[in-house]
């Protein structure tokens, strides 16, 4: 096996693969958050130099988004069978809320890399979901965005219930505001309860059923009178 050695480290040219890179930086952001996904803490823990690295991903950016990707196939949101529009969006939906709730540091990261295939794919299965349900481009490009934003929102705002759930504890600052809250509602746990995903979803659905009722009706109108 060929082997440079530089700055101390050792790269090893046939074992090093682009795959392996983004499986080490998966597990880092796991171990330690999105943001300690650098390039030379990645390279100390594969045993490689930052520059072996750097032979597969032209800078940092290139591997976060590459690493998004690699989240986005880890994590699962796609359905493994033909849905509904509607289902579709509960499933997805529900799938990205979770998910980012349970890992948050990712939140951060959307938006300010590139996308690639992985990540695009989602988005257009679901275009094409609501296309075939007869939605135009330009209400699915909308519903589908609608949809992202609540699931991202949805996760952030989960961190903070996490807390509240908690319930009050003596020495923290926002004591009194959670006391009052469990005065005023009788129990936390209807707060936890009612900022569920699935919520906003249902009502995101009755939403686009509305509007796609009343364009469908608009079009029948149309016809009618030509």
């Amino acid at each position: 096996m060929d082997e440079v050695h530089l700055d101390g480290m050792t790269t090893k040219k046939r074992n090093l693969s682009r795959r392996r890179i983004l499986q080490a930086a998966l597990n880092l952001a796991r171990d330690s958050g999105v943001m300690a996904v650098k390039v030379r803490p990645l390279a100390e823990r594969l045993k490689v130099s930052p520059m072996a690295i750097y032979r597969h991903f032209r800078n940092k950016d290139a591997l976060m988004a590459a690493l998004l990707d690699e989240f986005v196939a880890s994590a699962d949101l796609l359905p493994h069978e033909d849905l509904a529009w509607d289902e579709w969006m509960r499933h997805v939906g529900g799938r990205i809320a979770a998910v980012l709730s349970d890992e948050p540091g990712w939140i951060t990261l959307l938006g300010h890399i590139e996308m690639n295939p992985d990540s695009q794919a989602l988005m257009l299965k679901g275009l094409q979901a609501l296309l075939k349900a007869g939605f135009s481009p330009d209400e699915a490009m909308k519903a589908f965005f609608a949809m992202a934003h609540l699931a991202i929102g949805a996760a952030f705002v989960s961190q903070g219930v996490r807390q509240v759930a908690a319930g009050p504890k003596a020495g923290r600052h926002d004591e009194p505001y959670l006391a009052d809250l469990q005065r005023r509602f009788g129990a936390l746990d209807m707060l936890i309860e009612t900022q569920r995903v699935e919520y906003g979803l249902q009502l995101l659905i009755e939403g686009m059923r509305a509007q796609r009722g009343a364009s469908q009706a608009a079009g029948l109108a149309e016809k009618t009178v030509i």
